[in-house]
């Protein structure tokens, strides 16, 4: 069975919660990266690590407008997160990583 994990990335407090998700019918794990110790879960697991400094994303050649070096803004921080998720080591373990922006909640109706 394959391994899953949900990840979002939430920086510079512009949010107060990670966003409920219902049970999933396999099994998956929901992990939110974040700058925020404190942040409210809602069952995911929170990571406070800062990958974006720990493991550069080999694209980045610290020459583009965007490059973090150049552009520290919490979205761009996010956006590490999103683009250069095979950089985080503990995301090695999953043979699915899905991206949701941390302003979506996964409802079931």
């Amino acid at each position: 069975m394959s391994k899953i994990c949900f990840i979002t990335a939430i920086y510079g407090g512009y949010e107060t919660s990670c966003k409920r998700f219902v049970k999933q019918t396999v099994e998956t794990d929901f992990i939110c990266f974040t700058d925020n110790a404190h942040i409210h879960s809602n069952g995911w697991t929170i990571d406070t690590t800062p990958y974006h400094q720990l493991n550069k994303s080999k694209m980045d050649n610290d020459l583009f407008t965007n490059s973090l070096c150049n552009n520290s803004h919490t979205f761009n921080i996010a956006k590490y997160y999103k683009q250069s998720f095979i950089n985080i080591p503990v995301l090695d373990k999953y043979d699915v990583v899905v991206w949701v922006d941390g302003t979506i909640e996964i409802i079931f109706s």
